[in-house]
């Protein structure tokens, strides 16, 4: 049987450390780790890999803005994009 419903998770570009980190394994677990700069370059061998340390002092504010659209059907590249450009607006 194939899939009717689908997801799709749009990291908006004012999130802290935009474009975040995705982390998905094959049994279906998904997750945006904005923080996770550190496993994700060093998984991948990156020269020197930095770590994304976020420390907020009092007073201060950290953005983590996703927009979550589960939709029926098919969309195509073009539609998605289009619905990106329309939520980072």
């Amino acid at each position: 049987m194939k899939p009717k419903a689908f997801l799709a998770i749009l990291n908006h570009p004012a999130s802290t450390n935009y474009p975040t980190y995705w982390h998905a394994r094959g049994y279906g677990a998904f997750s945006a780790n904005p923080l996770g700069q550190y496993a994700f370059q060093k998984s991948r061998k990156v020269d020197n890999p930095k770590p994304f340390d976020l420390t907020l002092k009092k007073g201060e504010t950290a953005a983590f803005k996703f927009r979550v659209i589960i939709y029926d059907g098919l969309r195509t590249k073009q539609q998605l994009d289009n619905e990106f450009r329309e939520y980072a607006r």
